[in-house]
């Protein structure tokens, strides 16, 4: 009966440990997807390829799957220029019509 009850908590422990690095290993990569970043399928092989150098790669993945993409900033800046033009030519009307 021990037997049986030490093979049980043997699997339970093994089973915790497999959750446990998939749900490690899908960390970045799920933050890439909710980030939008446009490199996804790449953080999720630095991500894997982390674990297996011990977190070293993983955190680099965690750390990229969180920075902005250039195409991201570049449109952000884009929007920006264009509400600033908007914004100016509104006040001039302003002052064209006081």
């Amino acid at each position: 009966m021990l037997d049986v009850f030490a093979l049980f908590v043997i699997l339970v422990i093994i089973t915790l440990a497999i959750w446990l690095t998939i749900t490690i290993g899908s960390f970045p990569v799920k933050q890439a997807i909710k980030n939008n970043h446009p490199q996804v399928q790449a953080i999720n092989t630095l991500a894997w390829l982390g674990l297996l150098s011990f977190g070293i790669l993983w955190i680099v993945a965690l750390v990229w799957a969180q920075m902005k993409s250039l195409e991201q900033t570049s449109r952000l800046e884009q929007r920006i220029t264009e509400l600033e033009a908007e914004l100016k030519s509104a006040q001039q009307n302003k002052e064209q019509q006081s």
